[in-house]
């Protein structure tokens, strides 16, 4: 942990959060041969600093950390453009407001992370079969950190959302790790424009309440 602050506060000009800490050693570990990915025996894999770290010829880190905060039902959007066919790991990790004693679930404010491919599908965080993600999932509702993880990354347009899918307790603000062979990450902007636009009166004088109605999209 003391490397990686190091590192990150030397390139970057600020300390990382712990969420951050975290996820960078997730999305950089190392699996462990023979055992479930993830599971008990690993968990996320054997540390391994250089590669949550350092940037290679055909893998790239790619990080935001606690940059936006989130209420229930708002979503941040990232557009990714993968180059090469090649393993491709996203993970989403944030610190949760603290529990209740005793409390059924751990768990107060619930983050998603959603991936969805160039060629459409969608994929959800923590939803794995042999180590690597497939579609058809359930949204996971019980961790503080979602993984997507590709053997072959489909090259193309990405969309990330982070999404905020009950934050009962103030705002949730999170850490976002890519790790992969893509050459840029942007937020996707909003962009409004409106159609069918109406005017009650159509002719309204100097003074008169006037009622706007219109179609809004994101354009």
């Amino acid at each position: 942990c003391v490397i990686v602050n190091e590192y990150y506060n030397h390139s970057l000009g600020a300390l990382p959060s712990p969420a951050m800490v975290k996820d960078l050693l997730i999305t950089g570990a190392a699996l462990v041969p023979g055992q479930a990915y993830p599971g008990t025996a690993q968990g996320w894999g054997r540390v391994d600093v250089a590669n949550a770290l350092l940037n290679t010829t055909n893998r790239k880190i790619w990080s935001e950390d606690q940059r936006y905060d989130l209420l229930t039902g708002v979503a941040r959007t990232y557009l990714v453009n993968v180059t090469k066919a090649a393993e491709m790991r996203i993970s989403l990790a944030w610190t949760d407001f603290c529990g209740t004693v005793n409390a059924a679930k751990a768990l107060v404010n619930n983050l998603d992370l959603e991936v969805t491919l160039p060629n459409g599908t969608t994929i959800l965080g923590n939803v794995f079969s042999n180590g690597w993600s497939v579609p058809n999932g359930t949204a996971d509702s019980v961790n503080n950190v979602e993984m997507v993880r590709f053997q072959a990354a489909q090259v193309g347009k990405w969309r990330i959302d982070v999404r905020a899918k009950n934050v009962p307790r103030y705002t949730q603000d999170y850490a976002l790790v890519g790790g992969g062979p893509f050459d840029n990450v942007t937020v996707a902007r909003v962009d409004l424009a409106a159609t069918n636009l109406t005017i009650d009166p159509a002719d309204p004088a100097e003074g008169d309440r006037v009622s706007m109605h219109a179609d809004i999209g994101n354009v």
